[in-house]
């Protein structure tokens, strides 16, 4: 007989000042407590598992520091185990935190300093096949935009949160 597992949840910061979180079983999530707008524009981590702490430690560093009014959302995953078991599905392969914005302009400004926070730190992640890579040093970064989905049942619960539709 095996002894169960322990899922070890990731350390995560708590969400800057005006921003509220949530958890799922998979996921934890930041958001803005003023958002009303719809969010067009992602900025996409990936990670490996082994190093998921070490970015999700730089990621919630930078938004911390930087925030943005056009950041309305933050979804990181809640353990290595968690981004273990999604590489299994290849929509969900390494990604480890989305980021959600309402500017593009703001999308690659993030991208742009996350990817100078993770280059060098030997870090990695695998290719995401939601977004187009972002080009920069890290290979980590991946964008998405102008997706915008109707709420058709209670997997769209974040999409419709991020559309102002569940509050």
């Amino acid at each position: 007989m095996s002894s169960p597992t322990v899922e070890i949840e990731s350390a995560q910061a708590p969400p800057p000042p005006g921003w509220r979180a949530f958890s799922s079983p998979s996921w934890r999530f930041w958001v803005a407590e003023s958002q009303a707008r719809s969010a067009d524009h992602l900025v996409i981590v990936t990670a490996e598992p082994g190093c998921l702490d070490k970015v999700l430690a730089i990621v919630t560093e930078v938004v911390g520091k930087r925030g943005t009014a056009s950041l309305l959302a933050v979804r990181m995953v809640r353990s290595a185990a968690v981004l273990q078991r999604l590489q299994e599905m290849p929509h969900w392969v390494g990604r480890a935190v989305t980021l959600y914005l309402t500017d593009q302009r703001e999308q690659k400004e993030m991208a742009r300093q996350l990817d100078e926070a993770l280059a060098g730190q030997g870090l990695s992640g695998p290719p995401c096949l939601r977004g187009r890579p972002y080009g920069g040093q890290s290979g980590m970064i991946f964008l998405a935009g102008g997706h915008t989905r109707q709420v058709s049942g209670p997997t769209d619960r974040l999409t419709a949160l991020l559309d102002g539709a569940l509050l």
